[in-house]
């Protein structure tokens, strides 16, 4: 079975530098070679989820994860990361249970996207796989 693209990996590049420009991802600064493989990965994975029209970039480099596995009758059709995180970030992961990493994490991705956690916990894997990559851009 063949992937289906509907950018080409041109504009797909051209997105993903936009994004990065919109998050503030410093490419310069000094890292070791475990965070500079993880951010060539992270690369990787989001282009390809922009040429599969899975992640759209908006002109000002604001992303978007495409919800296309889950139905959600009542529900956004994406989740759109329009500000990069601030302090109540941290203040979202802490009114979270102690023990309860993903909760956590899901939290503050509800909070830099402005949306209630439960969305998170309502999409189905593959959907939540693609926020969670855009997601992990901004913690870059």
């Amino acid at each position: 079975m063949s992937t289906k693209f509907v950018v080409d990996a041109e504009t797909a590049s051209a997105d993903f530098e936009r994004f990065c420009e919109f998050a503030a991802v410093d490419f310069e600064r000094p890292r070791d070679a475990n965070n500079t493989k993880d951010l060539a990965d992270t690369r990787r994975e989001i282009e390809y989820f922009i040429r599969r029209g899975r992640v759209t970039v908006d002109d000002e480099g604001r992303p978007a994860a495409r919800i296309v596995d889950t139905d959600l009758p009542e529900g956004p059709e994406e989740i759109k990361f329009t500000q990069l995180p601030k302090g109540s970030i941290l203040g979202a992961a802490d009114r979270v249970k102690k023990n309860s990493e993903n909760g956590k994490m899901i939290a503050m991705m509800a909070d830099a996207a402005g949306v209630p956690s439960q969305l998170f916990y309502k999409l189905k894997w593959r959907d939540l796989e693609v926020a969670m990559e855009v997601f992990a851009l901004f913690l870059a």
